[in-house]
């Protein structure tokens, strides 16, 4: 059996804006206690969300590596997308 690993890194997509979005939306209608429990994990997701947008790599990028790694005769074992 052939097996090859994609690691995936920041690749730029609408992916997080919307889950940014809905991060916001759901943010919004929480209360106070789960904010405090939730508040700053979901700050974290959010930039981390963001920051795919400053440093990820375009999706056709991404995408050439992934058909690559699958369709060439000899793959590397490894192959890695974005940071």
């Amino acid at each position: 059996v052939k097996v090859v690993v994609v690691e995936p890194g920041a690749v730029k997509t609408a992916m997080p804006e919307r889950g940014i979005a809905t991060a916001e939306e759901l943010q919004q209608d929480m209360s106070t206690a789960q904010l405090e429990r939730y508040g700053d994990l979901i700050d974290a997701a959010t930039a981390q969300a963001r920051s795919f947008s400053d440093v990820g790599v375009p999706a056709e990028h991404a995408a050439r590596i992934i058909a690559k790694a699958a369709t060439t005769r000899r793959p590397r074992t490894r192959y890695t997308i974005g940071r």
